[in-house]
């Protein structure tokens, strides 16, 4: 998952992409946030979002990787009582599912995400796509995939 967060119109950009163990496209959504008031309040929503992809197309057992740490530390506390903490206090999404996990991950393992929050900011839509790779990630998702 990750974030895009626009300073100057408080507005954001969330997406999630579900890869296969193999890094082979599952689906992907991205959703626009009209109103935000921190970048790590958009990073803490995209993980939210990684949990409504994974409800969507019937996973329980998957991986929530993040590249912002403080938003992957605010779900693994016990008690989280930050600014976003009604938020956070979905991670209760998850128990329905056989298992999970919330990583932190790299920034540079991250294009493909980085790339749909982007994309979502700019259009301020929010949309699904399963099955086919859209257009404008194409070509990250297939660089992911030699890398692996």
């Amino acid at each position: 998952v990750d974030a895009s967060f626009c300073y100057e119109n408080m507005n954001g950009g969330t997406r999630a992409i579900a890869q296969d163990g193999c890094g082979e496209f599952i689906a992907a959504a991205s959703w626009f946030i009209p109103h935000v008031t921190t970048a790590e309040s958009a990073e803490i929503m995209a993980i939210r979002n990684g949990f409504y992809l994974a409800a969507t197309i019937g996973c329980n057992t998957f991986q929530i990787e993040s590249d912002c740490y403080n938003a992957v530390q605010a779900f693994s506390m016990e008690e989280y009582s930050g600014q976003d903490s009604a938020t956070v206090e979905g991670k209760e999404l998850g128990l329905d599912v056989a298992h999970y996990e919330i990583i932190a991950c790299l920034r540079e393992a991250n294009e493909v995400a980085d790339c749909i929050a982007k994309y979502s900011l700019s259009s301020r839509l929010s949309e699904f796509w399963d099955s086919s790779i859209p257009d404008f990630i194409s070509q990250l998702v297939v660089n992911d995939l030699t890398i692996i």
